[in-house]
């Protein structure tokens, strides 16, 4: 008796899949020091010491050096655009380090960073 799939496609369905998933590591990202967006006469500005997750297998994206200056000005880039009032209390913070996932992320790409931790925030 056939399947759906095999009787649409020809083809047998595939029963089991085996998925290798690295071991989680952390790598720290170079100092990032950038001004926030001006607003107002006050300049504010912006230092992070950011800890990248990601699998095992994966470290060599982030240890590449192109793709590191990549990461770097990517983040900056994002960072000048955010004003003062957009990074901080508790919100602000966890908008950031989503932005700053999807940022690396994109950097990376196709290579996929699971978790962004402040080892150092500070706003001033």
């Amino acid at each position: 008796m056939m399947g759906a799939t095999e009787a649409i496609l020809g083809k047998p369905a595939i029963t089991e899949v085996t998925l290798e998933i690295g071991k989680p590591v952390i790598h720290q990202l170079p100092e990032i020091r950038t001004d926030l967006k001006k607003i107002g006469r006050r300049n504010h500005f912006i230092k992070l010491n950011l800890i990248v997750q990601v699998d095992e297998h994966d470290l060599p994206a982030l240890q590449d050096e192109t793709k590191m200056a990549l990461v770097v000005d990517n983040i900056k880039t994002q960072l000048r655009d955010l004003e003062y009032k957009d990074v901080i209390g508790k919100e602000g913070s966890e908008r950031l380090r989503f932005e700053l996932l999807n940022v690396i992320n994109f950097a990376i790409a196709p290579v996929k960073a699971h978790t962004v931790l402040f080892k150092d925030l500070i706003i001033q």
